[in-house]
């Protein structure tokens, strides 16, 4: 073989063994490949599976919350945080909202027996607490009420037992009354005794402070005596007709009436205390009497029996009403600093409240007066407190805790003098409108002061509506509609049809176009650049009583003789006429979800939810919306939040109420209008509802709803404590053990 030769067969004997290796390369990195691929997907599958179990704990726990929300709120808010930290769901997410919009504010801790007295600061930022003859810790609390953590303890001599405790009207100062015969005095700057006024009593059963915290009374057998409070000095002594020993005592708010009930039980004894005599005896009840609270005003007392709280005309001496709700006895009454709510706590762990001011009367179909439940203590609820701005009650119960619940509390614009029926929040915030008679008052949502007032409407307003832009407000009256500019007040133009009693406007999305509806059972679509009308819809045998748009602004939905009627804007035909409503008497309303899928129609008390593609009631949240609110006046006005997750009704039952649209439960119920609420708005981000009644008042409400993370942690620092072994072996068994509150530690 010559050389040449060999050289050739060399190199193909090199490139076939290159090429064999390449071969072999390839071979391995497509093992390779394949055995990751199999691996990523093993992975992928064992995360799909985590995610899949994860989703179903998630919704179990989220299930479990809203069936206990009602009766064991503190686990089923730490289920709802915990649910939603393993799988955001939209249970989760759901549960978490209702958890977070439960009204405790604070859990406080720290007592080792029952919680028998409260007292707050005149600026309400202190409340002072004190336990029963059991407290081994012998020390009166003093808790921040902004943050509900210990301010100061201050210890007592631990041979006698505090009974009443108050505050100096500037707050300076804090007093105690103790069963040794002495009034001691702390300085509220420094916490260290100021006096102590030793008192000259014959006896010492009860004890009381007027509300300024200047007089005190003792009671003994058959005398109450009234002590001044700074000098120890007996002021009166009130002869008592009766062996028996006094039960309980309270000051007006001015100091000039006591009230007393003795062991006797059934009767209360008012006393005129400058003049030292019985003023008159309230007799009439078949049970004990066992908490007594008199109205900031002094015209009312409550008195807390077996399971009643009767309210009583202290003018008359007769009973004006019987609230009716608590199971157990009631062991604390206490009227809110307005005087329009009545709260009552007993062995039942529940607090009631009540509209005290409501002239409704209990009936067959709702046998018990409309009242709102606070629960979450596990021991008898044994003392109560308001804030003096109303917005916080504080209770104390038998399980050694204090709780601070938190109470809706809308603020009345101030100028306001007019029933209003109609308001509307203008696009970009700035403006809310609201009718004033014949004329529109125009209010700054900043200042919350009157803008400006448009007259020169002949006949009174009923339905306002702002153009997309804010630039115009449409106004309805009589049988007209005129459009102002809402920058220069001036009117643009007046809108006329012969179309009889306009009670319903709405712009579309885009502003070209403005729908009416009016007694005359029609609905006009106008041009609004021509003050034309394109069109008039017929169908209804009714007024049409509201009118909205979808955000599209591809469909009308039109309400009136109990129908809901959805349009198309395109053809000016009627698509769909929803009839759940037949058969319910009342005004019907109508309004569209921020994502249009969803149209909620009222009728008289009842509500409902519509699929607007297939026209079909969805689920059962509708038929809770339904149920619940039909039993409460009618309802005249209804809308969704921007993020479509709460759905409010105002009702001639003057209240207003806050759904969850996932749950259909009733998240929250905003008391304080004295008449029916005939109109509500929310503002553009949904943190602010109007509402408006005949009342002659226009009142804020701050409804925001906290983001899911401060809900968490809103709801870790109310309980303020995590799950317990026990609840995590029943709850979250072969769950891991993470927390559902990182800082409960710190709150608890």
């Amino acid at each position: 073989m010559s050389s040449e030769e060999a050289a050739v067969t060399t190199r193909y004997r090199s490139s076939t063994r290159i090429k064999l290796l390449i071969a072999a390369l390839t071979v391995s990195l497509i093992a390779s490949s394949l055995i990751i691929w199999q691996r990523e997907k093993d992975i992928e599958s064992t995360r799909q599976e985590i995610d899949s179990r994860d989703r179903s704990i998630s919704r179990l726990l989220s299930l479990e919350s809203s069936e206990m929300i009602d009766v064991d709120p503190d686990l089923a808010s730490l289920l709802a945080a915990r649910a939603f930290r393993i799988s955001a769901t939209k249970e989760a997410k759901a549960s978490l909202r209702n958890a977070a919009a439960l009204p405790l504010a604070h859990r406080l801790v720290g007592h080792q027996d029952a919680v028998i007295r409260l007292a707050f600061s005149p600026d309400g930022r202190v409340l002072t607490s004190v336990g029963g003859s059991a407290d081994s810790s012998r020390a009166v609390r003093l808790w921040d009420t902004a943050n509900g953590r210990t301010r100061a303890t201050i210890p007592y001599d631990p041979q006698t037992l505090v009974q009443a405790v108050a505050f100096s009207s500037s707050g300076d100062t804090l007093a105690a009354g103790k069963s040794d015969k002495t009034v001691q005095m702390w300085d509220m700057a420094t916490g260290r005794p100021r006096s102590t006024a030793a008192l000259d009593s014959s006896g010492l059963n009860t004890a009381q402070f007027s509300p300024d915290g200047r007089l005190y009374a003792t009671s003994g057998l058959h005398k109450i005596q009234i002590w001044d409070t700074a000098t120890g000095r007996l002021r009166s002594t009130l002869a008592y007709p009766t062996d028996d020993l006094i039960w309980a005592m309270q000051f007006t708010a001015d100091g000039r009436t006591l009230a007393t009930t003795s062991n006797a039980f059934k009767t209360v004894r008012l006393w005129d205390v400058p003049r030292g005599r019985l003023r008159s005896t309230l007799t009439g009840r078949q049970d004990s009497v066992s908490a007594l609270a008199f109205s900031p005003d002094g015209r009312s007392l409550a008195v807390g029996g077996s399971s009643i709280v009767q309210v009583w005309d202290t003018t008359t001496g007769r009973p004006r009403t019987s609230l009716t709700g608590n199971q157990g006895n009631v062991q604390s009454v206490a009227f809110s600093p307005d005087g329009r709510t009545v709260a009552a706590g007993g062995w039942d762990n529940i607090i009631e409240l009540w509209d005290s001011t409501n002239p409704e009367k209990p009936t067959a179909d709702m046998p018990n007066w409309p009242h709102t439940t606070l629960a979450g203590h596990t021991g008898a609820v044994m003392s109560l407190a308001f804030s003096p701005d109303a917005s916080t009650l504080a209770s104390g119960s038998d399980d050694h805790t204090v709780r601070l619940w938190n109470l809706p509390v809308g603020r009345a614009l101030s100028g306001s003098r007019d029933s209003v029926y109609a308001m509307a929040f203008s696009p970009d915030g700035r403006t809310l409108a609201t009718t004033a008679g014949t004329a529109v008052r125009l209010w700054n949502t900043r200042t919350r002061r009157p803008r400006a007032t448009l007259g020169g409407h002949e006949n009174g307003v009923d339905a306002l509506a702002f153009s997309p832009d804010s630039r115009s407000l449409a106004v309805a009256s009589g049988d007209t509609v005129r459009l102002w500019n809402t920058r220069t007040r001036h009117l643009r133009t007046t809108l006329t049809a012969r179309q009889k009693g306009i009670h319903a406007i709405a712009f579309s999305p885009d502003g070209h176009t403005l729908a009416t509806g009016g007694d005359d059972h029609t609905t006009r679509i106008w041009d609004t650049s021509t003050g034309r009308v394109r069109a008039t819809l017929t169908g209804h045998q009714n007024s049409v009583g509201s009118v909205a748009f979808s955000p599209d602004g591809r469909t009308l939905a039109t309400a009136g003789d109990r129908t809901v009627r959805l349009w198309s804007m395109r053809t000016m035909r009627s698509r769909m006429v929803l009839q759940d409503a037949l058969g319910i008497d009342g005004d019907t309303r109508v309004t569209f979800s921020p994502d249009g899928r969803t149209v909620a129609g009222s009728a008289g008390g009842a509500a409902w939810l519509w699929d607007t593609a297939t026209g079909h009631r969805q689920r059962s949240r509708t038929e809770g919306l339904g149920t619940i609110a039909s039993q409460d006046g009618t309802i005249m006005a209804l809308t969704f939040s921007p993020d479509g997750h709460t759905f409010a009704t105002a009702s001639t039952d003057r209240r207003t109420r806050l759904w969850d649209t996932t749950t259909g439960r009733l998240r929250t119920t905003l008391t304080g209008h004295t008449g029916p609420v005939m109109a509500m708005a929310l503002n553009k981000d949904g943190h602010v509802l109007a509402t408006a009644s005949i009342d002659h008042t226009v009142r804020l409400w701050d409804i925001s709803l906290p983001t899911q993370e401060e809900a968490i942690d809103k709801i870790c620092r109310s309980v303020g404590r995590d799950l317990t072994a026990d609840e995590r072996a029943k709850y979250l068994k072969g769950q891991p053990s993470a927390p559902a509150c990182h800082q409960a530690a710190k709150t608890s």
